[in-house]
């Protein structure tokens, strides 16, 4: 019993790291696309050309932040994940963003479109693993258990916030930005889902 405990918590470790990279790799192919990627990657962007960053440490300070507003609204939320993500998305992103170079043409929106679908898998990866919740969505699924809204509601409400911060900031937005807010919202839950099905599965057969 206790070796498939350890089996399973350094599966989900795992996940969180992989999760983690997968994310930060995945922001990191959307800008390099010129879609632009995700509103809080505006905000990141914004940080970066106001203080000189790059933007992986954008995001990075970006999740220390985020870490106390979502402490404050709903401890329960963090873990280890949510002090170890934000690096290993650092990472990520710097990694992708220093391998990938910019592209022109119809390969930019398939670019764009995969980095999408990465993002959307690593964050999922990162939430199911449950070892702490990357900063931001600890911060969303703390506010969903508070005002018991939807997760895409709650999700769209703070991408419009980062959003409009990261533009007074100088970040840049697309119609790419607008199409990831929405497409995120959805795919997330839809991963996460899946995720929470396999290991279901998973676990069922181990202890049987």
């Amino acid at each position: 019993m206790k070796n498939i405990d350890i089996i399973n918590l350094l599966r989900r470790f795992i996940f969180l790291v992989l999760g983690a990279a997968l994310n930060g790799f995945a922001i990191g192919l959307c800008n390099q696309s010129g879609w632009g990627a995700d509103a809080i990657t505006v905000f990141y962007g914004g940080l970066s050309s106001t203080f000189n960053i790059t933007v992986g440490a954008a995001s990075t300070c970006t999740a220390i932040g985020m870490l106390i507003l979502a402490g404050i609204i709903d401890w329960r939320q963090l873990g280890l994940g949510t002090l170890i993500t934000p690096f290993f998305t650092q990472f990520g992103i710097d990694f992708a963003m220093g391998l990938i170079p910019h592209q022109q043409g119809w390969i930019t929106f398939v670019m764009f479109a995969c980095g999408l679908l990465l993002m959307a898998i690593g964050i999922a990866a990162m939430i199911d693993a449950n070892l702490g919740k990357f900063s931001y969505d600890a911060l969303i699924l703390g506010l969903v258990d508070k005002m018991k809204k939807p997760f895409h509601m709650i999700r769209w409400t703070c991408d419009i916030l980062l959003l409009v911060s990261g533009m007074i900031l100088g970040g840049s937005v697309t119609i790419g930005t607008f199409v990831a807010i929405f497409a995120l919202g959805k795919l997330i839950p839809f991963f996460t889902n899946q995720f929470n099905l396999r290991f279901k599965m998973q676990n069922k057969e181990q202890y049987s």
